[in-house]
């Protein structure tokens, strides 16, 4: 007889979060984080994802992942959407800001990559910029413009927008059109009203998709608030890609206390990509490390190193439909906004951080020419009790509670791969009957192990 009411107790979401409390104290990471991801669902279930969300990130915080990938050689039937590649990610970036040069010819020789893509923003009622576009085309790149109004009123099927969608096809270069983006958040001037933003959207997206066959139409919320974000679709005629914006941060909001560093850019990321990645095509519309935030002002290049490989390295395992991601290059300490002056994201203000980008952007899977029809090698992962063939090269996906953490890898008890570079271990395999990975932190605590 009391058996029954301790049991319900036990699965009660809250008595779930304490026995996390209780492991995270105990440094059982693992135990924690389960029990953590356990409370996260069942307070989602009453109605409650606030409070999942805080306990979801907990659980992604103190757990350890392992995953398998081999590359191969896929073929993808169906129809793409505008300017969608077949595989690989259009690397892109901003540079309007960006003290070192605003020269893309400039910027690509810096960084040692030609960029598929460049972003500016413009306000809804200025012109097409046919200069930056002229520009764009002799660099042999294409323009992603955040097109912004400051009401929606203002935006009508008019001479305005008409004139706006003739020049973007007189360009003659690859355009994505990301209409009045971050409308989840209150700090967007066309957030709140849901329907009145749909027919916005809808409005533009007509004109250009009739006027404008070069003019990709993309759909862009911010990361959070999530709660909003579905009310705010379009729908799928309106849309050829959708979006999602984030940064990444050593501390929430310049916020001593909310510290962030142990947040993998891929976190910020994941939501809308479950929620559209099967609908549309996906592109991070702006993202950027800091290397220095205004609570310390204390030179970080190690942190932005650090999420630099997180993003470049995972998104062709674990997010491969997002298509395009850009990098917004200037230091908001010198040129944000008043209360905005809160990180340094220029890339050439940090020179090991410069390094960094420049090799990562350099893999085969990022894409330097919009429908350049170059189609790299997709990643397909390894799910046991599946072998993985000699010759085939492999990728580790692996995280940590500990950023110091590395994985070790042996091939019928022979050691194959060891390295300290927490994201992705790659390597090419032997013949071999059993595979094993294990992540150890920097104490040397084993983290977690995998078997193929």
């Amino acid at each position: 007889m009391i058996l029954l009411p301790l049991l319900a107790i036990d699965t009660h979401p809250t008595a779930l979060q304490r026995k996390g409390d209780a492991a995270l104290g105990a440094k059982q990471y693992q135990l924690a984080s389960d029990f953590y991801r356990q409370s996260a669902e069942a307070y989602a279930k009453r109605g409650d994802p606030n409070t999942a969300k805080i306990l979801k990130e907990r659980a992604l915080r103190y757990g350890t992942t392992i995953r398998w990938f081999v590359k191969r050689r896929t073929f993808r039937t169906g129809i793409l959407a505008i300017h969608e590649p077949t595989f690989g990610c259009y690397v892109g970036a901003n540079i309007e800001r960006e003290e070192k040069t605003r020269s893309p010819k400039v910027f690509n020789k810096l960084t040692g990559k030609h960029h598929a893509i460049y972003f500016r923003y413009r306000a809804y009622g200025m012109p097409f910029p046919k200069d930056n576009a002229a520009m764009l085309k002799r660099a042999q790149s294409g323009l992603q413009i955040a097109f912004e109004p400051s009401s929606l009123a203002k935006v009508r099927d008019d001479d305005y927008l008409r004139r706006f969608a003739q020049d973007c096809r007189k360009s003659g270069i690859p355009i994505f059109l990301r209409f009045a983006s971050e409308f989840n958040g209150t700090w967007t001037p066309y957030s709140g009203d849901p329907e009145a933003y749909k027919r916005a959207f809808r409005t533009v997206a007509k004109v250009m998709h009739a006027t404008a066959p070069n003019v990709a139409m993309v759909w862009c919320p911010n990361e959070i608030p999530e709660a909003p974000i579905d009310r705010y679709y379009p729908g799928r005629e309106a849309v050829d890609w959708v979006g999602v914006n984030f940064y990444s941060v050593i501390y929430n909001d310049a916020n001593r206390s909310r510290g962030a560093e142990w947040r993998w850019p891929t976190d910020q990321l994941d939501y809308v990509y479950r929620k559209y990645a099967s609908r549309h095509p996906m592109m991070i519309g702006e993202w950027a490390a800091t290397h220095m935030s205004s609570v310390d002002r204390v030179p970080r290049p190690d942190f932005a190193v650090r999420k630099i490989r997180q993003l470049y390295r995972t998104l062709p395992l674990l997010y491969p439909n997002v298509k395009a991601v850009h990098w917004l290059s200037y230091n908001a300490l010198k040129f944000a906004r008043g209360g905005r002056q809160l990180n340094d994201y220029s890339l050439f203000d940090s020179a090991p951080v410069a390094k960094i980008y420049g090799q990562e952007v350099s893999r085969d899977w990022y894409l330097d020419t919009v429908m350049d029809g170059r189609v790299p090698g997709a990643w397909r992962e390894v799910r046991s009790p599946d072998r993985i063939p000699a010759g085939a090269q492999v990728a580790i996906s692996f995280r940590s509670y500990d950023p110091a953490s590395r994985v070790t890898v042996t091939a019928d008890g022979r050691n194959v791969y060891a390295d300290k570079k927490e994201a992705v271990a790659e390597f090419d395999a032997v013949a071999a009957k059993k595979w094993t990975a294990v992540v150890t932190d920097s104490t040397g605590k084993v983290a977690g192990q995998s078997v193929r």
